[in-house]
């Protein structure tokens, strides 16, 4: 649902939210959820300002994340790729602080580039030691977004490079007296499929964060949501194999035993665009369409983009078994034809109240400037963010 262009009345909108809270686990009481939000540093204003964040957003937040320092293969830490600078850190942890909320310092990298620094003992240990040396600026402490944890197919050997590393740094960091939390705080951002590769970490992490998106891509031969909330009975095209979702994620991380009230729900902010010869989801293809992860001309673009450039009412679609919308674009050349993929304050809402009805832990929000709209009258800045807070 779209904010003055809402695709719902508001007593349909108003029989979802009954409909949601019937199921059996909303009526069990719950500690409070952490809402956990990204900051990234490249999106800081001159002088390090956090132009985006409104007082209520703070407000909302239980922790935020700034983003991020990546690992190099040496194991040190480069600031340049999200432009996390001295200027930046010590602006983040001032306003952070002012408004109450801790923050972590998070540190990210890839596979290809991380795997060699924490395989390699001498390079872990220069890693732990300035990761330490950044959260004493002012940190909570460390968020950890190291993706993937294991090779695709090789889910069940682990990381014992990444274990290690884990427990190194969760030792390291417990010296430090943090300026809000009462001690140093440890949590970690992966994919579902990573869950196994934490088992037998859950005492080191505050949080483990799910990413529940980017879970559609061109390699399965079929249009997907990027982030649908139920898999329902559909399956990858010529296959019975479920599609992806957020519920069915969830469930196979609780099925290799890692606590509920560990895990996060990921959401994302960002759309996913599928170019050429398609325009919905569960479509198949002659000729491969153009996609962000496949393609570098097809940008990951924000919420607050998407309704500035994309969106028109006739375009919109809810699918009813995945609980996420859609925008359906036929072009009269159908190389130019779209499925856009995203998440709105309804789907937002939605996954607001399964994260509740499951007896999660908490939510993760990436990342908090994707639907700003500075454009926009005060009240209707923050489309998304309103949502989550009334679902909250």
């Amino acid at each position: 649902m779209f904010r003055n262009k809402s695709c719902l009345s508001l007593v349909g909108w108003l029989m979802l939210t009954v409909s949601l809270c019937s199921l059996p686990a909303c009526n069990a009481k719950a500690e409070k959820p952490w809402v956990t939000g990204y900051i990234p540093a490249y999106a800081q204003a001159g002088g390090g300002l956090i132009p985006f964040m409104e007082p209520a957003d703070w407000k909302m937040l239980t922790h935020a994340v700034h983003n991020s320092m990546t690992v190099e293969p040496d194991g040190s830490l480069n600031p340049a790729p999200n432009h996390i600078t001295p200027e930046n850190r010590a602006a983040a942890i001032r306003e952070a602080h002012q408004q109450g909320v801790p923050l972590l310092l998070g540190i990210s990298g890839w596979i290809t580039t991380y795997q060699a620094a924490v395989d390699n003992p001498d390079a872990r240990k220069k890693l732990v030691q300035g990761v330490v040396a950044i959260m004493q600026e002012g940190y909570d402490g460390v968020d950890v977004d190291l993706e993937p944890l294991t090779e695709w197919g090789k889910e069940k050997e682990g990381n014992p490079g990444y274990v290690a590393f884990i427990n190194e740094l969760h030792a390291a960091i417990q010296p430090y007296k943090p300026p809000l939390a009462p001690r140093p705080l440890l949590m970690v951002a992966i994919m579902g499929r990573d869950c196994v590769a934490v088992k037998g970490l859950e005492d080191k992490f505050d949080q483990i964060n799910l990413m529940l998106y980017d879970m559609a891509g061109t390699w399965e031969d079929m249009t997907w949501h990027d982030s649908a909330l139920y898999s329902g009975k559909d399956v990858y095209a010529g296959t019975s194999k479920s599609v992806a979702s957020v519920d069915r994620e969830v469930k196979s991380c609780q099925g290799v035993g890692l606590s509920r009230s560990k895990l996060g729900l990921g959401v994302n902010l960002e759309t996913r665009l599928w170019i050429g010869g398609v325009s919905e989801p569960r479509q198949t293809w002659s000729e491969k369409p153009r996609h962000y992860m496949t393609s570098p001309g097809v940008p990951k673009e924000s919420y607050a983009i998407l309704l500035q450039k994309y969106y028109q009412p006739e375009y919109y679609h809810w699918d009813e078994s995945a609980r996420v919308p859609y925008l359906k674009i036929d072009k009269p050349d159908d190389a130019e034809d779209m499925f856009v993929s995203f998440n709105d304050e309804r789907s937002v809402a939605e996954k607001v109240q399964y994260m509740q009805g499951m007896g999660l832990g908490g939510l993760m929000l990436w990342s908090m400037q994707l639907d700003y709209r500075p454009d926009q009258p005060e009240g209707q800045r923050r489309p998304i963010m309103q949502a989550i807070r009334e679902a909250l």
